[in-house]
């Protein structure tokens, strides 16, 4: 059964990941609306907030995203040398930060309507502790709920995941 909420294409990008101030190398595996696959050997645990920068390419400027670490898949030593585990990446910006890329992947562009992408709306985002059992809500005011998530686990600090948003 299938529990993604957004289509993915396959796609193969070199890209460096910043953690911190600690670069690591990756391949782009796929890509979705909403995050990106990618392939590397980087230790970084879910729920590590990470910076993906994918250079120029054939016209493309450099990309430069926000995402935050999913989950990470990690291969058994047996199979490490056939390749590399991975990190499945949720993209915490407005999701047009990736819109070039999408159109590369060969998915429709969807432009943001002028007044929706400056008009700040409130949201309520809860937030749960990732090794802890404490939970907070903390209100934003962004311009989508990508935005809210983002600005919420900004201002919340490391340790934190969004469990729910609201609006209002």
């Amino acid at each position: 059964m299938e529990r993604r909420s957004h289509s993915r294409q396959a796609r193969r990008l070199s890209l460096e990941l910043w953690a911190g101030e600690t670069r690591h190398t990756g391949i782009l595996r796929d890509v979705s609306e909403r995050g990106v696959f990618v392939q590397t050997r980087a230790k970084v645990l879910p729920g590590e907030e990470l910076e993906i920068a994918f250079p120029a390419e054939d016209g493309r400027p450099e990309l430069r995203v926000v995402a935050r670490v999913a989950r990470r898949d990690v291969l058994s030593t047996q199979f490490a040398s056939a390749g590399a585990g991975g990190l499945g990446l949720e993209v915490l910006e407005d999701a047009s930060s990736l819109q070039p890329l999408l159109q590369d992947a060969g998915f429709e562009a969807t432009p943001a309507k002028a007044d929706d992408a400056n008009t700040l709306r409130p949201f309520h985002v809860k937030l749960k502790q990732i090794l802890g059992t404490r939970t907070q809500t903390v209100q934003v005011r962004a311009p989508s709920v990508p935005s809210a998530r983002a600005r919420a686990l900004q201002r919340a600090g490391r340790g934190w995941k969004v469990s729910a948003v609201s609006q209002g």
